[in-house]
């Protein structure tokens, strides 16, 4: 299966009195590329030394940079106890939540109501 990953900032953690962004928590979405309502996520949070010299003020950052920061981070972050990277293992992941065989639930012989539940008829007399 094929997919495409979508990559996003759902987060930053900063101190407040020099913008200094300590963690960015970040979302991966996989889409299938035949079927877009077939998606897996996945997530985690990443954090940053505080760097030496000038900072690009908070306000000035975008979510690209911020994103660069992350995989360059996860990159070269290795697992505790394991041998690959951060960025390996959310790739690794995703790539298994995609290739789950798609589930559903009901029965042939009853109709979903309108909001896709199956109503058994469970109940008293």
């Amino acid at each position: 299966m094929t997919y495409t990953t979508e990559w996003s900032i759902t987060s930053l953690r900063r101190e407040i009195s020099d913008g200094y962004v300590l963690k960015a928590l970040v979302r991966i979405v996989g889409t299938d590329t035949e079927d877009a309502t077939r998606q897996a996520a996945v997530g985690g949070d990443c954090s940053f030394k505080r760097p030496e010299g000038t900072m690009i003020p908070y306000e000035d950052l975008t979510e690209s940079q911020v994103l660069e920061w992350v995989k360059t981070q996860w990159a070269s972050e290795k697992v505790p106890g394991m041998n690959f990277t951060v960025l390996e293992l959310k790739e690794k992941s995703l790539e298994q939540f995609m290739n789950l065989p798609r589930m559903a639930d009901g029965l042939p012989w009853i109709a979903p109501d309108e909001y896709g539940y199956y109503n058994v008829g469970v109940g008293t007399t």
